[in-house]
């Protein structure tokens, strides 16, 4: 658990900036997290299988690329469980209260959050590629273009299934 601030330019979060892999559990950041690009309350990048299960943030997440209020961008073969975050995520493209970009799997989480943005900003995922299943978002949603309750921008690979928004 962490409840102080990080700032940096890419791949910046409350507990991992980077995780390649690994496996992320239990874990919670309640600080203010800014960077550039792949910025996340919890994770930076979560990437190449790693996994984000059983964690929250509550705090502001503020970015220009991929911002999320848990994880910045979830990669190929990536997955984020059973985790929720609160508070604010602000960003220009690619913005969710849970991920901004989504590459594999969002399964069973949810977000109360406020996320602005202008280009792909979602209550939850910013833009998915790939599987939302499972989830809820609750919160004020403001963006320029593909702008959603629950997603911004669901591309033609992206499946939503069992899902409700609320904002």
């Amino acid at each position: 658990s962490t409840m102080g601030n990080v700032t940096g330019d890419e791949d910046v979060g409350g507990i991992v900036g980077y995780n390649v892999g690994g496996t992320i559990k239990n874990c919670s950041s309640m600080g203010a997290i800014s960077g550039l690009e792949r910025v996340g309350g919890l994770v930076g990048y979560n990437g190449y299988g790693g996994t984000v299960e059983n964690c929250y943030a509550r705090g502001n997440v503020i970015g220009e690329e991929n911002v999320g209020g848990l994880v910045g961008k979830n990669g190929p073969k990536s997955i984020v469980y059973n985790s929720y975050t609160t508070g604010n995520v602000i960003g220009d493209e690619n913005v969710g209260g849970i991920v901004g970009d989504n590459g594999f799997i969002v399964q069973n989480c949810s977000a109360t959050v406020k996320v602005s943005g202008n280009l792909s900003v979602g209550g939850l995922v910013g833009w998915n590629r790939d599987l939302v299943r499972n989830c809820y978002a609750a919160g004020n949603v403001t963006g320029d273009e593909s702008t959603g309750g629950l997603v911004g921008l669901n591309d033609d690979y992206g499946m939503i299934n069992i899902c409700n928004a609320t904002g």
